[in-house]
């Protein structure tokens, strides 16, 4: 195993194929150049990053940064200003300790996920070993016990066959005393003993190996939200709609259900097959809820009324003629 886990080390030259930028780092240390010199910049990073010291040739330093050799000069002591780049002690070539800092970081941050990977697969290594183990050592006493089952089974046989020759010898006799009534008896009920506690032992094993896997699969971690959007995306299924709510509600809902079902004899036994099963169960759980529709809304249509002017008409008749016209009072006007 140890050697499987070293041929999957990537090489530490892996950390140079790509480079961290450091978006307010950056922007505060290069507020002073101008456009092109910042494209000269990364380029220069980007060769440091991956084949480190810079010789301090204007004509390298032009092939790298695609500039001309006068605008390189000011590049350099632009660089130099902003504090990137330096010059090494013998005036030989430019170093970045800025970037030899992240590129340290990075190897650091490289080296502690390796670990942390290694000590997982070590571990499910173990686990499944060990899970292997229990197994057989399972069906070494399913196996013992099955024989020993076999031998019980002959010597009950054996008992009964010479218990029915006890009988009918006994059959004849007009006395029969107590002491052969009692071996009768002792004989009789002697191996229907002896093969009900095999039957027990053998269905209590089966019964402890079934709630431990229930039990492993209760205590499973799932893989996060976001890693199983990952999972259902690289299947073709939309997640937009998944919340992390939702998402441990189906989680428990899988787990009640598988427990259960290992307690039937039906486990889920390896990591994989656990995730593959959770996001079938997701993808139907998203498609169920993308069926729910929420009610359209309909809108009261009310019932056409008269105008204010004609409801007021109406309530007061006797004051207008048949035209519309007011109905002059005896002072002459309108009692309105």
């Amino acid at each position: 195993m140890t050697n499987l886990i070293q041929m999957q080390e990537p090489k530490e030259a892996e950390v140079s194929i790509w480079l961290p930028i450091y978006i307010g780092d950056i922007l505060s240390m290069t507020t002073r150049l101008t456009t092109e010199q910042i494209g000269g910049l990364h380029l220069l990073m980007m060769d440091f990053w991956k084949n480190g010291d810079i010789p301090n040739d204007n004509k390298i330093i032009s092939a790298i940064t695609r500039m001309t050799t006068a605008k390189v000069k000011q590049l350099k002591n632009a660089i130099i200003d902003c504090g990137i780049f330096s010059l090494s002690d013998d005036k030989k070539s430019l170093i970045s300790y800025y970037l030899l800092g992240k590129k340290s970081q990075a190897k650091d941050n490289k080296d502690k996920k390796q670990e942390r990977a290694k000590k997982a697969a070590a571990a499910r290594w173990g686990k499944d070993k060990k899970d292997e183990q229990n197994q057989s050592d399972v069906s070494k006493n399913c196996q013992n016990d099955a024989d020993d089952l076999a031998q019980t089974s002959n010597a009950q046989a054996q008992i009964q066959h010479a218990n029915s020759n006890a009988y009918a010898m006994l059959e004849p006799c007009p006395l029969s005393s107590s002491s052969s009534n009692n071996i009768y008896t002792h004989i009789n009920d002697t191996p229907t003993k002896n093969l009900t506690d095999e039957q027990a032992q053998i269905n209590q094993t089966a019964t402890a190996i079934r709630e431990q896997r229930a039990t492993e699969l209760k205590d499973w971690v799932p893989p996060t939200l976001d890693e199983i959007k990952g999972l259902l995306f690289l299947a073709g299924k939309n997640a937009d709609s998944l919340t992390q709510n939702r998402y441990q509600t189906v989680v428990g809902d899988f787990k009640a259900y598988y427990s259960e079902q290992a307690r039937f004899g039906k486990p889920l036994n390896s990591d994989d097959i656990r995730i593959a099963k959770l996001r079938q169960w997701l993808e139907k759980d998203l498609q169920n809820t993308s069926k729910v529709r929420p009610p359209k809304k309909t809108t009261k249509t009310l019932p056409i009324t008269a105008s204010v002017n004609q409801q007021w008409q109406q309530s007061h008749s006797s004051q207008f003629d048949s035209n519309g016209n007011l109905i002059p009072t005896k002072q002459g006007v309108s009692q309105w």
